[in-house]
């Protein structure tokens, strides 16, 4: 069967949404498909805006379809979803783009299939522009060139990715769900530790460390940001060792700002931030370092070893989390709860004890979540492998 090669822009017509108007949002409603929304693939309810639904005759034309293709055209360029039923009623925001079929010689299906691939990203995130943020346009998405079988071999290829897709969604389920039970049993292990033994010393937190807060040197001050020393913010907090950070300052930086010296060993907790919606950032410092306003710092006494801090303060997340005061943004973890946080602890040799069997515990959990996660990677490899081999004719 001949190919044709030809341009989206012959095929589909592209619109892009509306700029609604933020003082016209509602608490429910028509649900306002935004850039974020749009991941690979699906459209996620994720910080959902709504309009009322009396604005459903007003903006008509963009209203949304059940199985409607939407591309970011902002951010990250070139995510491809399709709109469900359970996201209805909703309209589409600006920069999200809409295609909409208009010639016959084009399964629907088979659009979406070729949009989700790599090779389609990898040309919108080419031919976009801008340095902070990436945009494109409708116009440019247009030009993009899609090749196409006759009608009978597309709804062919169809069916096989979707039959092949169906399995690799399964493997990935399962992957998924080995990676969470990996984590869950090394957190039940930590909670079996922690809340179980009632012969350990029953402690406040403050009893146990001394607290440090942190601060931000003036930006304008270029030579207080020329220094050696790490500067640790919420964005470092990712491993539980911080070893350096982003961002450094000079000792005069210290000198001249709300900022100190934080010692090695000490335990930082983030203490504002977004991310205390789902997860409470912890992390050890192998150096002496300095923080931001946004963390704090739990430096040990005599009385607790700093990996065993860890371990204890990561088995209260739950109670942690439950005191997150949270804003529309932001999200705020008390000092004062945190000062008043009941814990058990055992003596300082059991500590060491302790210690030594869960970094083996985590050393073993973090092998298998690297697994599962390779096997994630892999599938996903798979399903762009064969996408590529659909679009070139040789499925």
């Amino acid at each position: 069967m001949k190919w044709q090669t030809k341009k989206l822009g012959e095929v589909c017509e592209i619109q892009n949404g509306f700029a609604f108007k933020s003082n016209d949002y509602s608490q429910s409603g028509l649900r306002v498909i935004r850039i974020g929304n749009v991941q690979s693939g699906i459209i996620v309810d994720k910080l959902t805006k709504f309009l009322p639904e009396k604005f459903l005759d007003k903006y008509k034309d963009f209203a949304l379809r059940k199985g409607d293709i939407l591309v970011s055209l902002t951010g990250d360029v070139g995510r491809v979803g399709r709109i469900s039923e359970k996201l209805l009623p909703a309209v589409l925001n600006q920069r999200v783009g809409r295609f909409i079929k208009i010639k016959n010689e084009i399964d629907n299906d088979f659009l979406f299939h070729f949009l989700n691939s790599k090779s389609f990203e990898k040309i919108v995130i080419k031919s976009a522009f801008g340095a902070a943020q990436k945009n494109t346009s409708t116009q440019k998405i247009k030009e993009i060139e899609i090749p196409l079988p006759p009608l009978p071999e597309q709804k062919r290829i169809v069916a096989i990715l979707d039959e092949v897709f169906e399995g690799i969604a399964k493997a990935k389920q399962n992957a998924e769900k080995n990676l969470k039970n990996a984590r869950e049993v090394f957190e039940a292990s930590l909670h079996s530790i922690f809340f179980t033994n009632n012969d350990w010393e029953q402690v406040k937190l403050n009893e146990i460390v001394s607290f440090k807060g942190g601060g931000t040197p003036s930006k304008s001050i270029k030579k207080y940001w020329d220094g050696d020393i790490p500067w640790v913010s919420p964005k470092d907090m990712k491993m539980k060792n911080i070893i350096d950070s982003r961002d450094h300052i000079s000792e005069e930086a210290i000198e001249k700002s709300a900022t100190t010296l934080i010692p090695k060993n000490s335990l930082l907790i983030v203490v504002r931030s977004g991310v205390l919606a789902h997860s409470i950032p912890i992390g050890i410092t192998n150096r002496d370092v300095t923080i931001n306003q946004d963390l704090k710092a739990l430096i040990p006494t005599s009385k607790v070893k700093a990996d065993f801090l860890y371990y204890l303060v990561r088995a209260s997340k739950n109670r942690l989390l439950s005191h997150v005061n949270k804003g529309a943004t932001v999200h705020r973890l008390q000092t004062d709860f945190i000062k008043n946080l009941k814990l058990t602890l055992p003596p300082i040799t059991e500590q060491e004890l302790l210690i030594s069997q869960l970094d083996s515990l985590s050393e073993q959990t973090k092998k298998l979540e690297q697994i599962y996660q390779r096997k994630l990677e892999l599938l996903e490899e798979l399903k762009q492998s064969v996408l590529q081999k659909a679009f070139a004719g040789e499925l």
